[in-house]
């Protein structure tokens, strides 16, 4: 689960690249349950590479709100 700062009415979309072009990770899909100012988003990390496990990679998240964007790298432990 993904929690991203942004008011409920805004419409977010949220994006995860693994560290490589051969992981195609799902789209997060937005979901219920985010604290006030924030809208909270889950996925599965599935689509990595043959033999590749995730523990130690860095995703990319880009979150986009109309024609603004952040990205943020976030480690998987």
């Amino acid at each position: 689960m993904i929690d991203v700062a942004a008011p409920a009415n805004a419409t977010v979309v949220l994006f995860a690249e693994g560290p490589t072009s051969d992981w195609a990770l799902p789209v997060p899909a937005a979901i219920a349950g985010a604290p006030a100012g924030q809208q909270r988003f889950a996925f599965e990390v599935d689509g990595l590479p043959p033999n590749t496990k995730p523990d130690g990679a860095t995703l990319t998240l880009t979150a986009v709100a109309g024609e603004r964007a952040i990205e943020v790298p976030f480690r998987l432990d």
